[in-house]
């Protein structure tokens, strides 16, 4: 079978990926009420990782940093 083949574009979600791409992703991004919420959800996750880690230092100086990833879109 080749990589084309119909039924592998489909079991590879490529077509669900254009549309992610393409439609989704620039929609939500013109929308200010999505990404004041994402903003929020980064200012949440910041201070969730400030207080375990200040939690973690009290416990053990030594202990490594906890790096939260942000939401982007």
């Amino acid at each position: 079978m080749s990589y084309m083949d119909r039924k592998n574009i489909l079991k590879e979600g490529l077509i669900d990926k254009i549309i992610t791409k393409l439609i989704t992703k620039p929609i939500l991004r013109r929308s200010t009420k999505f990404m004041g919420m994402v903003g929020d959800l980064n200012d949440a996750i910041e201070e969730l990782e400030k207080t375990a880690n200040a939690e973690l230092k009290k416990d053990n100086p030594k202990a490594k940093k906890i790096k939260i990833s942000k939401y982007r879109i």
